[in-house]
């Protein structure tokens, strides 16, 4: 395995698919719901029919709005149709979540060692919800949610945090699964970076401006062998 010249001081990570199994959770039951509420609203298909387009295309374009892209397949531009999946899509109650134990011992015991940040992208009041009953707060200096909405990235998280913290990027890791959005952020910036290959991002291959993660591992428990070495070398 590849080593770091220095261990890291510093550690931004990723939510979904990298600490909790969003995909395997929380996916699936979301495009039904969306595709529910797009047929509700007039999209010209039947549930399972939207249920499987969104599925279908969120695989090929994961960085546009599913919602938009299954309307324009049906022919149909209406407002309310996209609006009415996106709504149901992101702003859904995820029910009861529940963390693994192991990754509750695991930032147990990096938090003493180096600053934890949590940095996790979508509608800010799911993430948030997310976060609650994952019980995660204890863990992180700060947690920010990054709404791609409104123009704010994950790079201008990093990038402030930082500066907070006064950290060479050298010493700071990245720790997510996608690599053109806090893989791509950590690059750009100069930290080190580490790619999870699981859940919905899994087999998205880099784009003409994104590079391999410093360091790729295939599932959660992977990560965590994996950070608890550098920080421990």
């Amino acid at each position: 395995m590849a080593r770091l010249p220095k261990p890291p001081r510093l550690i931004f990570f990723d939510l979904d698919d990298t600490l909790f199994d969003t995909s395997g959770q929380l996916v699936d039951p979301a495009h039904r719901e969306a595709a529910l509420a797009m047929v509700d609203a007039g999209l010209p298909m039947t549930p399972e029919e939207a249920f499987a387009r969104r599925r279908a295309l969120a695989s090929l374009h994961p960085a546009e709005s599913i919602s938009s892209l299954v309307a324009q397949e049906a022919g149909t531009d209406a407002s309310a149709v996209v609006a009415a999946g996106d709504r149901a899509f992101f702003e859904r109650d995820p029910g009861p979540l529940e963390l693994a134990p192991s990754i509750h011992a695991f930032l147990s015991g990096l938090k003493n060692k180096v600053s934890l940040y949590l940095v996790t992208s979508g509608h800010r009041g799911t993430q948030a919800l997310k976060v609650k009953r994952l019980a995660l707060s204890d863990y992180f200096r700060a947690i920010s949610f990054v709404d791609p909405r409104f123009g704010r990235t994950k790079a201008d998280v990093f990038e402030a945090l930082l500066r907070q913290e006064n950290c060479p990027p050298e010493r700071c890791l990245v720790v997510g699964d996608r690599p053109d959005g806090e893989i791509q952020a950590g690059h750009a910036l100069g930290c080190r970076t580490v790619r999870i290959h699981h859940g919905e991002h899994s087999t998205r291959p880099l784009g003409a401006d994104t590079r391999e993660a410093d360091f790729n591992v295939q599932s959660i428990d992977e990560m965590m062998a994996l950070v608890r070495d550098l920080i421990d070398e």
